[in-house]
Order: structure tokens, then C-alpha cells, then sequence
């Protein structure tokens, strides 16, 4: 608990917020709010993250699993089709292009794993 108080008090955070029981108020809600754009995988791509990004347009017998099941992009969840264009995280996680430019733009690491766009992480 007290690392807790600790990191709470570097971030800006009041210590009482932590061992409150009692509800927000807007001043908390904005203190929080400093918090969450202080965590680095919270802030989106830049643009230029994203065209650096590895494309790859599907071919006509399409994308399947190793079960024989038709791969899916798992942000918009809509069967990944021939001509479809991909786009590969470092990680390796493929997803349609306009769907992880999307995800990316608002929060800039995998939407499965979490992982950074920075190749050496």
C-alpha cells in the first residue's frame, strides 16, 4: 500500500484518493484524468508510426487459422477476405489496415497483446 501512496503522490495524485471511500468529485475526475495521459501505451500513433507499419494484401484463397477456420480481424471482428489489406504489428498481430490505424490513433500498442509499437520492446 505504501508504494501505491508513493506512486500516487509522484504522479500528482492526492494520497487521499486512495484510501477514500467517499465519491469523486471533478476536481478528482481531472487529476485522474493527468494520470491516464501519463501512461505512455494511452497516448495514440503518430502518423508516421502508421505508415511505417508492414502492409500486406491478401491473396485470393484468402486467411485461415491453423484449424482451417477463416482468420478474423479481432478489432472489427469481420472475416479477413481476399484484397483485404493487413497491416503487422511488431509483435506480429495482423489486423485490416483501416481497423488498427483506428485503434492505434487512440491507443498506441496491440489490442491483443498489449505490446508497444516500438520493435525493441
Amino acid at each position: 500500500m505504501r508504494e501505491q501512496i508513493l506512486a500516487a503522490q509522484r504522479a500528482g495524485i492526492p494520497a487521499h484518493l486512495l484510501l477514500s471511500d467517499r465519491d469523486f468529485t471533478p476536481e478528482d475526475y481531472e487529476l485522474l484524468c493527468r494520470l491516464d495521459e501519463q501512461v505512455e501505451n494511452r497516448k495514440g500513433a503518430k502518423d508516421e508510426q502508421l505508415a511505417a507499419l508492414p502492409t500486406e494484401v491478401v491473396g485470393a484463397e484468402g486467411r485461415r487459422r491453423s484449424d482451417g477456420v477463416p482468420s478474423t480481424c479481432i478489432i472489427c471482428m469481420e472475416e479477413i477476405a481476399p484484397g483485404d489489406v493487413l497491416k503487422r504489428l511488431p509483435c506480429l498481430h495482423d489486423f485490416h489496415g483501416d481497423c488498427v490505424d483506428t485503434w492505434l490513433r487512440t491507443k498506441a500498442c496491440c489490442p491483443v497483446c498489449q505490446r508497444g509499437l516500438d520493435p525493441s520492446t
